[in-house]
């Protein structure tokens, strides 16, 4: 089982953190489909199998562990595992916190 971003409509289009069960393909209406799970929050042992076109799916740059974290943080250790995150730049406009 390894990360992946699922990219719903192609690159370009919404990213989803998923995991990719098995890299074998399957064909669904003739077009190569890979078949992945997009856990649920914050609890990622459960969620929903999708089967997606493969240009979709691109692997993640960081391991189980890292998207473990994603989940159940709900997000919120999400910076730590991208390179280059633009928080630096949206502190300055970001609004005061309550």
């Amino acid at each position: 089982m390894s990360p992946v971003w699922c990219f719903f409509g192609g690159e370009g289009g919404t990213a989803v953190l998923a995991l990719l069960p098995t890299p074998e393909q399957i064909l669904l209406g003739g077009r190569p489909c890979h078949v992945i799970m997009v856990p649920t929050a914050p609890v990622p042992f459960g969620g929903a199998l999708f089967f997606v076109p493969t240009e979709w799916v691109k692997p993640a740059s960081f391991g189980v562990e890292g998207l473990t974290s994603i989940y159940v943080s709900m997000g919120i250790s999400a910076p730590q595992y991208f390179s280059g995150s633009p928080q630096a730049s949206s502190k300055d406009n970001s609004s005061p916190h309550l």
